[in-house]
């Protein structure tokens, strides 16, 4: 085999590879860097203070000032031929008596096509609570979901809501105590069950028990929907203690219990035998799990803190209906065990005149484990083959990791900062059937340094590099065996001379290589290479108290091709040049009035190769006139709408026009 790996972890299971040597196992778990996007025009809008939240569209926006988590924001989106729909409401209240929480939550798409394609959704939670003395109160939930969508065979129609009444007790300061019952109803498929809910809530508050800090929780709730069940109950227990010098120890206990059934179609002899078009599928996932963390502090300047995690989680798949004189086709019940075992240590040094600095280490390992729960009376040979079957996909993974970072301030004006990491996975299937082992390997390192040259300049390197690499131990999967190389570089520039002026500029290099082992020997396989140079230039100038000019630049040039790693060459297949310009102007009325126009283009210039030559291989020119109105309705709410648009010209196809729009209304109460 060529290129034999040297850093050998394991010798293969007495297998060879296709090319006759043994395998060796050192795999890499595969990771991506995503190279810079394409930006939207409408990001060139914005205003230089602009700060919105992530559900928030990028654009030019003014950020409300949030005093509660009570708010409305009503959204509508127009992109070619999808709609988007979106409601979001959160309101909470609470005085000596009375307190309330509510939220909803409403999304609904619609694709315009032959065949249009539609999903709607709807979330809704409310509970409030009145006291009627200082240790009871009355208490109420309530939730309700709703989902409908035409994305799969036919319309899919669900519905869960879920109405609870009871008390919330106080029989000790610490102790809340709330017992509730009510009804439920769930229709899945053209299904629709209903039945009693119960549930009972209890929450102790932080106590102090011989020193520890200790506080407790429990939810048990349950519901029989004949011939349905549900069930969600959970609890745990933690404990803290504080040393000194910065030091504490605590200890969690947590348990969970949970049951869902669902309808699932029956086949023809369940049909038969039970006069039912539908079989019940129950899953019922429970967990335990044991989590202690000590933090342990060394003087001023030195801690290190230790972490550990013991689970055990049962997962069973079982089925309310079963034929049994074709055993061939029974719905077996199965159960899937996991175990997982996790240990940490992560040492600390802190000195903000010196440096910072962390090491790490985390092994993992986690067994998985299918056993196929067998029926009395069916055939015994034919119920082997069926747990063999499920034995197969038994796994067991060992994760081990090491890390590190260093952070040293070098000058006033220099921060340099290196992370780094290393991981190994070692996946092994006891079962000889699957060929699934492997090794998984993947390397990081990174490195940043910020130098500000004046109070108006400020540059940034980021350098990046990540090695993955995956070895199968066994020969039929042994062509898939590769190393993935990252390499990323990327120097920034912020020019502020001006509080009314910014710029900032960015450049990447990245390129990506995908190198298969045996490429020499197996001819379908073929090595591949991604390499991308990118530039963005965003500028922000307000020209007076109520106007302003932004102007938004990117062009992205990246190639696609095969690659001989060993010679270090590469057969370009593909290239492509974008470039996207986004200039706007905007004008602010009396601030309640804030409005900007613009013009967006998008241009993509791709090529083939023949003979080594670049050849045109078609382009994509987009242009048109965009524009943002925003009203501020109070201090706290507004409406805002951004529109574009867009005239699309492509190769051999004619002029395309298209109107983008969104529309939201948001409102802080």
């Amino acid at each position: 085999m060529a290129g034999t790996v040297t850093h050998v972890c394991r010798i293969s299971k007495n297998i060879y590879s296709v090319s006759g040597a043994r395998d060796i196992r050192i795999v890499a778990s595969h990771a991506l860097y995503l190279a810079i996007a394409s930006l939207s025009a409408v990001l060139c809008l914005a205003l230089p203070l602009a700060a919105q939240s992530e559900s928030e569209p990028e654009g030019y926006t003014t950020p409300v000032v949030q005093d509660s988590i009570n708010a409305a924001d009503v959204h509508f989106e127009r992109n070619l031929n999808t709609y988007l729909w979106g409601l979001k409401a959160d309101y909470a209240a609470r005085d000596t008596d009375f307190a309330i929480d509510l939220h909803d939550r409403f999304s609904s798409s619609l694709i315009i096509q032959d065949q249009n394609s539609f999903r709607d959704e709807q979330t809704f939670w409310l509970n409030t609570s009145r006291a009627l003395n200082s240790r009871i109160a009355l208490a109420m939930e309530a939730s309700s979901f709703v989902q409908s969508d035409n994305q799969s065979l036919g319309v899919s129609d669900a519905a869960l809501h879920s109405g609870l009444l009871g008390i919330s007790a106080r029989p000790l300061p610490e102790l809340t105590i709330s017992p509730l019952a009510g009804f439920r109803y769930d229709r899945q498929q053209d299904q629709a069950d209903q039945g009693l809910e119960y549930k009972l809530l209890s929450q102790l508050d932080t106590v102090d028990v011989d020193g520890y800090e200790t506080d407790a929780s429990m939810r048990l709730d349950v519901s029989s929907l004949s011939p349905r069940y549900y069930r969600n109950n959970g609890a745990q227990v933690f404990f803290q203690k504080d040393f000194q010098e910065g030091s504490l120890d605590s200890l969690r206990f947590q348990w969970s219990n949970n049951r869902w059934d669902f309808y699932v179609p029956a086949d023809t002899l369940i049909e038969q035998d039970f006069n039912t078009s539908y079989n019940i599928r129950s899953r019922v996932d429970e967990i335990f799990n044991v989590s202690n963390s000590l933090h342990y502090g060394a003087g001023n300047n030195l801690s290190a803190v230790v972490q550990t995690l013991v689970e055990s989680r049962s997962i069973s798949n079982t089925y309310r209906y079963k034929a049994l004189e074709e055993p061939e086709f029974i719905p077996y019940d199965v159960v899937v065990q996991e175990q997982q075992l996790e240990g940490g240590l992560d040492i600390n040094y802190l000195d903000i005149n010196t440096f910072a600095a962390s090491v790490g280490i985390k092994l993992s390992e986690r067994e998985e484990r299918h056993v196929l729960q067998k029926i009395s009376g069916v055939d015994r040979d034919i119920q082997q083959n069926k747990a063999e079957e499920e034995e197969q996909l038994d796994n067991v993974a060992r994760r081990t990791t090491l890390r590190g970072a260093l952070t040293v301030p070098v000058s006033s004006s220099d921060l340099v900062s290196f992370e780094s990491s290393a991981g190994i996975l070692r996946y092994d299937t006891p079962d000889s059937v699957n060929t699934d082992d492997r090794d998984e390997l993947l390397i990081n390192l990174a490195g940043h340094e910020t130098h500000r040259w004046n109070d108006y300049l400020e540059a940034t390197l980021d350098l990046e590099t990540t090695l993955n690499h995956i070895v199968y131990l066994f020969s039929d999967r042994s062509a898939n065996n590769n190393w993935n190389r990252i390499f990323r570089l990327s120097p920034s520039l912020i020019y502020t001379p001006d509080p009314s002026f910014r710029m900032v500029n960015v450049f990447e290099v990245l390129a990506n290589y995908t190198v298969f082992d045996f490429e020499t020997i197996v001819p379908t396989v073929k090595s591949y290479s991604y390499r991308q140079f990118a530039f963005l230039d965003t500028t922000l100038y307000d020209i007076s108290s109520r106007t302003g000019l932004d102007l938004f630049f990117q062009l992205r040039l990246y190639e696609r091709g095969e690659l001989s790693w060993s010679e270090f060459s590469e057969s370009p297949q593909q290239y492509f040049r974008e470039a996207t310009f986004s200039p706007a102007f905007r004008y602010t009325i009396e601030k309640r009035l804030k409005c900007a126009v613009g013009f967006r283009s998008f241009a993509q210039n791709r090529f083939t190769y023949e003979a080594g030559t670049r050849v045109p291989d078609g382009n994509y020119f987009s242009y048109g006139p965009t524009t943002t109105i925003i009203v501020m309705l109070s201090e706290s709410s507004r409406l805002e709408v951004q529109g574009w648009k867009e005239f699309q010209q492509e190769t051999n196809a004619p002029t395309r026009e298209v109107s983008n729009v969104t529309m939201s209304v948001k409102a802080l109460f």
